[in-house]
């Protein structure tokens, strides 16, 4: 019941759109459906609502109130039908916070227990540029895991605010060590960083730190590379906070019995324009140097790495064909412009975790 939008169309921007009591400037459409249209805009992406619009739009995307009225209750009632099929499901995810479970786990989690869509195509990278999310670069210092944390929460915070605004990996990385009482501690490995070295904080530390100190603004304490961990100046108790106060942040596990189901689930979430962190066993990176495809190679024993998921591609439509794509924390001068991909085998022999993120 999705209306198909012409590539033509879909690529020309709407230099302001009005909706109601908002303003969109520089609009592109992504998709229509009969009741909302979803679009990226200059400040953010968002999902706006065919009634909202002028008579004029209303015409151009073909609004019918009725045929609205109708497909809302059929988005309703397969949501609900897939409530009743899931029975115990809200089990299969466990938040990895203490918070009251937010509006995107409620939304998501009916879901699990139904096989996957997979779309020839998933990609959020243009929502990431059109945000100015680019891939950053954690430098020598062992923190991918903050990197790819960070990353997804800049996106999820884009998408329910409507803002892009860049977090603090710096803090983070205070808080994880504070959590876990490394403020005066060297990791051994932290002298000896090489392009292959890169161990440190796991997913599920990381999280109960952003869960403890909450997040703050890239502007409030930005990033510096030329020092090591254990010499990142902690913050002052009003910035603490103030990243505390400023936005409640939930984080989720995917859990299952296999990885086939948790990377089933993956595709879920990534069909609901979510991006899911992962921590992975990792190839020696003069394996994937040249060519950022992680297919066939073996991992380094003992060698582990998180990543942001950002989307997947499977020519055949089955989810055993996918690649997922992939952002590292490398910079944008790595693979394509800091994203790589990652086969659907290899995330089932090798993914330890992974992670989605909602704030409000």
């Amino acid at each position: 019941m999705c209306v198909t939008i012409a590539p033509a169309q879909a690529s020309r921007m709407i230099g302001k759109l009005e909706a109601g009591d908002t303003t969109y400037y520089r609009v592109v459409v992504q998709k229509v459906e009969p009741d909302a249209i979803f679009i990226r805009h200059q400040t953010g992406i968002a999902k706006v609502p065919l009634a909202d619009l002028s008579p004029n739009w209303q015409r151009r995307f073909r609004y019918d109130p009725e045929k609205a009225k109708a497909w809302q209750a059929y988005q309703e009632a397969r949501k609900q039908a897939a409530r009743e099929k899931a029975g115990q499901a809200k089990a299969t995810v466990k938040p990895a916070t203490t918070a009251t479970a937010a509006s995107l786990a409620d939304q998501v989690l009916p879901l699990f227990a139904t096989a996957p869509a997979v779309a020839e195509r998933m990609d959020l990278r243009p929502q990431y540029r059109e945000l100015g999310l680019y891939a950053k670069n954690q430098g020598r210092r062992p923190s991918c895991a903050v990197f790819s944390v960070v990353s997804a929460l800049e996106y999820q915070q884009a998408r329910n605010t409507g803002q892009a605004e860049k977090l603090s990996e710096e803090y983070l990385i205070w808080a994880t060590r504070k959590s876990l009482g490394l403020e005066q501690a060297t990791p051994d490995n932290e002298d000896n960083l090489t392009g292959d070295a890169d161990l440190g904080f796991t997913l599920t530390e990381v999280v109960q730190a952003l869960r403890t100190y909450g997040i703050a603004a890239a502007t409030d304490m930005p990033n510096t590379f030329g020092k090591r961990m254990a010499e990142i100046e902690g913050p002052d108790d009003a910035l603490v906070a103030d990243a505390r106060a400023r936005r409640q942040v939930h984080a989720y596990q995917v859990t299952g019995r296999s990885n086939d189901i948790r990377l089933a689930r993956i595709v879920h979430l990534l069909n609901e324009q979510v991006p899911v962190v992962v921590g992975m066993a990792w190839p020696h990176y003069r394996t994937i140097a040249r060519s950022p495809l992680i297919s066939k190679q073996k991992p380094r024993p003992g060698a582990g790495h998180a990543v942001t998921l950002v989307g997947y591609k499977s020519e055949t439509g089955k989810l055993e064909d996918a690649k997922f794509q992939f952002k590292n924390s490398w910079g944008p001068q790595w693979g394509n412009g800091g994203y790589g991909w990652i086969t659907y085998d290899y995330l089932k022999q090798y993914l330890h975790s992974a992670v989605f993120l909602d704030c409000q």
